[in-house]
């Protein structure tokens, strides 16, 4: 081999590694981007339950902690035997392979040393199937969704409570005229009790 031969050798060998590291930071930034991107906090933690790989989402939800997200959230519901149970329950589970999640009710965060009340959240393990022990955990703040059901629970009850008390008889049939429904004052003024109505007496 001739010194020309081996030089060109070796430039063509550097121009293509160059080329090739220059196309993986290309990829390596655009994944970077992505995972920026997502707005629900996320984390990828190994087999150990060390943390990975995360993006700025989660250092945000949890003020800019660095532990595992099981490892948060059971700081986040100390003293609350239901909620421990269930982020180790969905633990256990990945650990196991198994996608598992849970809504969890955790001690509300008012800022400023104020706490009361609680907040919900949403989290997620999805085992990665190419890398054991490796999970992807999501979590996410499901509060106002929370109070919003909690709110239209309520609302239901106070106009069943309405309509059961009533001043006038209201009722509900099927096609072939059996009761359904028939709410307290309607039952009074026939002298039946609901269930008595139901059965067609």
């Amino acid at each position: 081999m001739s010194l020309l031969t081996f030089i060109i050798g070796a430039v063509l060998g550097l121009a293509a590694g160059a080329a090739l590291a220059w196309y993986w930071l290309r990829r390596q930034n655009l994944c970077s981007s992505i995972f920026a991107a997502v707005p629900k906090p996320w984390q990828v933690v190994d087999a150990a339950g060390r943390p990975v790989l995360s993006n700025p989402a989660l250092d945000s939800f949890f003020h800019g902690a660095d532990r595992a997200i099981p490892d948060l959230l059971l700081e986040q519901v100390a003293g609350d035997p239901e909620a421990t149970r269930q982020i180790e329950q969905v633990a256990q589970q990945a650990r196991q392979g198994l996608l598992a999640q849970a809504e969890v009710r955790v001690a509300a965060d008012r800022g400023e040393g104020r706490s009361g009340g609680y907040d919900w959240r949403f989290v997620a393990a999805y085992p990665l199937p190419d890398r054991p022990g490796f999970v992807y955990w999501t979590v996410d703040d499901i509060t106002p969704r929370r109070q919003m059901e909690q709110i239209m629970r309520e609302e239901q009850e106070r106009f069943v409570d309405l309509l059961e008390n009533a001043p006038v008889g209201f009722y509900s049939a099927d096609a072939e005229g059996r009761f359904l429904f028939a709410n307290h004052t309607l039952c009074e003024w026939l002298g039946l009790g609901q269930s008595d109505l139901e059965k067609g007496a």
